[in-house]
């Protein structure tokens, strides 16, 4: 299964810090050195689940967050909604 995360190229330079997620994805991107979403770019969701702290969840939030962005509906002042976003994607 091909489960890359795909940051629109018009998305990627802005900053992780101005997306609004939830405090633990927040510190386990930026523990790993993400600062911008295009760092996210390339990366799979299936590794990202292997990230200490970093459960089904908090990747499905990340999924929505991919989802929003790519569909070109992010609004940068809410949190996308899990259930609606993440669809059926199994981790």
């Amino acid at each position: 299964m091909a489960d890359y995360i795909v940051i629109p190229a018009a998305a990627r330079p802005m900053a992780i810090s101005s997306v609004v997620i939830s405090a633990r994805l927040q510190h386990i991107l930026c523990w790993k050195g993400c600062r911008v979403l295009g760092d996210l770019h390339g990366l799979r969701l299936s590794d990202l689940a292997l990230w200490r702290n970093c459960g089904k969840t908090t990747v499905l939030e990340l999924l929505g967050v991919v989802r929003c962005l790519q569909h070109g509906n992010w609004n940068a002042q809410t949190k996308p909604d899990v259930k609606d976003l993440a669809g059926n994607y199994e981790i």
